[in-house]
C-alpha cells in the first residue's frame, strides 16, 4: 500500500533520515519506536506527504505521487493525530465533523459519521461540552474521533500519549485499540515508548540514527533484538562483555565475568573467539546473598546502586559490566540489600540475549 525507495532526507546539512526501503501493507498497525531525535516524526511527515524527501520515492499504491494535485487528493484520504489534539473553540461534536465538513460531506453524513464515532469511542455524553472544557484524555478521543470521522485510508499517529497522565494513557490506547480492530485500520504509531509500541502494533520498525536498525513482528523484537539499541529499548540492559567459547546442542558457551556461561544460543553466526555482550532484563534477574541460595549462579559482585521505585527496587551490581536487576517489595524487604554488599544473580540461559560485539558497540 505504501512504499518508501531510496528515502534520504535532511535538514540543512544534517541527515536525519537514510531509507533503502521501507514497506507498509493495507492492515498494517506499524509502531515506529526509537528514542527522541532518531528521525521518527520526520518519517512520519514523509509518509504523510507533508514533506518531500530530499531524495528517492515515497509510493501509494504503486504510484509516486510528484505533482501537488495528487499528493493532495492522497492527503485527503488520510488522518493523523499528534501529541496535542488541537481542538478549536466549540462543541465537541463540531470538532468531530470539521474534517467531514471541509471534504465537502452532505449534512446527513456528517452527522451520522460523528455520532458513530462519538459511540466508538464512548463520548457521546461530551458532544455538547465545549472542547475548551475537556480533560488531556477527552481532548484527545475527541481529536482521534474527529480523525476516524472521516473513514481514512491510513491512519497516523505521532506519540498521542505522551501529554496524558497514566489513567488516561491507558484509557486511550484501550479506546485506540478498540477503535483500530473495529474499523481495520492501516495505522502507523510513532512512540519512544516499547511497552505502547508493543501492546498497539503488529509490526515494529526500530529507527535510530535515522536509520530502521530492525523491522519485524513485537515478539520477535523483545525477544531477539538485533542490536543494543534495540535490545536497550525493549529493556534489556547490562552490556556485560563476553567471548564466545562454542555451543553444543542449542546452546553456547560465553565466558563472562571470569566463568563460563551456557546461554540461549544467537540467532546470528556464530565462531569460538568471537567477543560478545550479554544483554539481560532487570526483571529476569534473580538475586541471593549467599552462593548456597540460589543452584549456579551465574553473576557474582557488590552492589553498586539502589533505586527505590513504586513496587520494589532496582538494584544495579558490578559484575564485569554493570547489571540490573529488580526485586518486588517482599524480596526487597526480605533481603535488606546495602550499597556495597555482596549478592550473586542467576538468569535462565533462555533469558540472555547474546549480541556481537560490532552490534552492541553500534552508535
Amino acid at each position: 500500500m505504501i512504499e518508501l525507495r531510496g528515502v534520504v532526507h535532511r535538514y540543512g546539512a544534517r541527515t536525519v533520515l537514510d531509507l533503502p526501503d521501507l514497506e507498509i501493507s493495507r492492515g498494517d498497525v506499524l509502531g515506529v519506536l526509537g528514542r527522541n531525535g532518531s528521525g521518527k516524526s520526520t518519517l512520519l511527515r514523509l509518509l504523510g506527504l507533508l514533506e518531500k524527501p530530499v531524495r528517492g520515492q515515497v509510493f501509494y499504491h504503486g504510484r509516486s505521487l510528484e505533482d501537488e494535485r495528487s499528493r493532495w487528493a492522497q492527503r485527503r484520504r488520510m488522518a493523523m493525530v499528534f501529541q496535542d489534539p488541537l481542538l478549536f473553540a466549540g462543541s465537541v461534536r463540531s470538532n468531530v465533523a470539521y474534517g467531514l465538513k471541509v471534504r465537502g460531506r452532505g449534512r446527513q453524513e456528517i452527522r451520522s459519521r460523528s455520532d458513530h464515532m462519538l459511540a466508538v469511542l464512548e463520548i457521546e455524553h461530551l458532544a455538547e461540552r465545549d472542547a475548551a472544557t475537556l480533560s488531556g484524555g477527552e481532548a484527545q478521543r475527541v481529536s482521534l474521533a474527529r480523525a476516524l470521522a472521516t473513514d481514512p485510508e491510513v491512519l497516523f499517529l505521532d506519540e498521542p500519549t505522551t501529554n496524558l497522565d497514566v489513567p488516561a494513557r491507558q484509557s486511550f490506547r484501550r479506546d485506540l485499540m478498540g477503535a483500530l480492530r473495529a474499523l481495520r485500520l492501516t495505522a502507523v504509531y510513532v512512540t519512544h515508548d516499547p511497552a505502547e509500541a508493543i501492546a498497539m502494533c503488529n509490526r515494529l520498525a526500530v529507527i535510530a540514527g535515522g536509520r530502521i536498525v530492525q523491522d519485524a513482528g513485537p515478539l520477535v523484537i523483545w525477544n531477539r533484538p538485533a542490536t543494543a539499541e534495540v535490545a536497550r529499548l525493549v529493556g534489556l540492559e547490562a552490556p556485560i562483555p563476553g567471548i564466545l567459547l562454542g555451543t553444543d546442542a542449542g546452546l553456547a558457551r560465553v565466558q563472562a565475568d571470569g566463568r563460563s556461561l551456557t546461554v540461549r544460543l544467537p540467532a546470528f553466526p556464530v565462531a569460538p573467539g568471537m567477543a560478545v555482550r550479554l544483554c539481560i532484563r532487570p526483571e529476569h534477574v534473580r538475586i541471593a546473598t549467599g552462593p548456597g541460595d540460589t543452584a549456579a549462579p551465574a553473576f557474582s559482585g557488590p552492589v553498586e546502586h539502589i533505586e527505590p521505585q513504586a513496587n520494589g527496587v532496582r538494584l544495579t551490581i558490578r559484575c564485569g559490566g554493570m547489571l540490573a536487576a529488580w526485586l518486588d517489595a517482599p524480596s526487597a524487604r526480605s533481603l535488606n540489600l546495602r550499597v556495597g554488599d555482596l549478592v550473586h544473580a542467576r538468569v535462565d540461559p533462555d533469558d540472555v540475549h547474546v549480541l556481537p560485539e560490532e552490534a552492541a558497540l553500534a552508535p
